[in-house]
């Protein structure tokens, strides 16, 4: 009897550790939900999106192209489209699994089969050049008011005008700027006396006016109203050379 009640005791003490040794081994709720925290947290989180014009043109510089703005997914290198024009039609604040946020753009090019989410430090804004080509579009408007002598000797250099170098081309020898066709209708104006010639600088001033610092804005008006002034009097060549040659060096400085 004895020995049976040392077997039970056994068979007791075997059966509990066996419960305690599975129970252990079982998740609880609190490490479950422990888990899904940290499965959470490793993953990217947008956590807004705001609309954007789509009308902003940018460059990429690196980086990556990604399909969803969590960035998960197919993603391409952008590193492929450095010379695309790209757009951005929107933007999204992502949390990163390391906490930190990151804004990333949805851009397309003009034709939208280029397309993804890319960080925001990966792009450049591209330099729209629409300022300077209406600025050559109307001075090759003024030099057609002029003189048909200097017509012949400025139309063909103001229209050779690049965008990019639209005010001073840096002093290269090939090239023209608008900066160095008003120095040419200055002279043009002085050395032909015509009228048509000296009121084409007025409306190259009229273009500009306004745009410059303070200063120059200033100094501008004072020569346009002594122009103005010299034109009544029927006799505006000396005004017209001052007007001209400081607007000319103040669209020198212009970029």
């Amino acid at each position: 009897m004895y020995k049976a009640s040392k077997l039970a005791s056994i068979a007791l003490l075997s059966f509990t550790l066996g419960v305690t040794t599975i129970s252990t081994m079982q998740p609880s709720g609190s490490s479950i939900a422990i888990a899904k925290k940290r499965a959470h947290r490793q993953a990217n989180r947008v956590l807004s999106y705001t609309s954007l014009s789509g009308t902003t043109p940018y460059t990429a510089n690196g980086g990556k192209l990604y399909s969803s703005a969590s960035l998960s997914g197919k993603s391409r290198n952008a590193g492929n489209y450095l010379q695309t024009t790209l757009y951005a039609f929107k933007s999204a604040r992502v949390r990163k699994p390391t906490g930190k946020i990151a804004v990333y753009y949805y851009v397309e090019n003009s034709t939208g089969n280029i397309n993804g989410w890319i960080w925001r430090g990966n792009l450049s804004q591209k330099k729209s050049y629409d300022q300077e080509t209406a600025d050559i579009r109307a001075m090759i408007a003024i030099v057609r008011t002029m003189s048909p002598d200097s017509q012949d000797d400025i139309l063909d250099n103001v229209t050779n005008i690049s965008p990019k170098a639209a005010y001073n081309d840096g002093d290269t020898s090939d090239n023209w700027d608008i900066g160095s066709v008003i120095g040419q209708m200055r002279d043009d104006a002085d050395d032909s006396g015509d009228k048509a010639d000296i009121l084409a600088i007025e409306k190259a001033y009229n273009l500009f006016k306004g745009r410059f610092d303070t200063l120059t804005n200033n100094k501008l008006g004072a020569l346009h109203d002594r122009y103005a002034e010299a034109l009544n009097n029927g006799d505006a060549g000396d005004a017209a050379w001052n007007l001209a040659n400081t607007l000319s060096g103040a669209v020198f400085d212009m970029q």
